[in-house]
């Protein structure tokens, strides 16, 4: 069983080599047993860890990295320009971290 303590997700179907990242929020997934899973509880909403992420066209480069890794679907883009609904969005910082570019802060 593989578990992520950044957004809950638990994976009881793969066994084996644990997935490097989570498919739900790109975190690092650990091994974990039955107990210690229902001790962190299962899916929960991410804690606040930065201010309202801001897309920075000039730098974007449109791979779509963001949208693909918004597990809440706070990333769109509408003609070739990406933006943030701050309705969807829960602050995780997932885009800031991951953007290749760094276009997103």
């Amino acid at each position: 069983m593989h578990y992520c303590p950044e957004c809950g997700y638990l994976n009881r179907k793969e066994l084996g080599k644990t997935p490097d990242d989570c498919p739900e929020c790109r975190a690092p997934m650990h091994n974990a047993n039955e107990k210690a899973v229902q001790k962190k509880g299962k899916k929960k909403k991410p804690e606040c860890l930065c201010a309202l992420p801001e897309i920075q066209q000039q730098k974007c480069t449109a791979c779509g990295i963001c949208i693909e890794l918004c597990s809440f679907g706070a990333i769109r883009q509408d003609d070739g320009v990406f933006y943030i609904l701050p309705s969807l969005c829960v602050q995780c910082g997932i885009c800031v971290h991951k953007c290749p570019v760094g276009a997103i802060t």
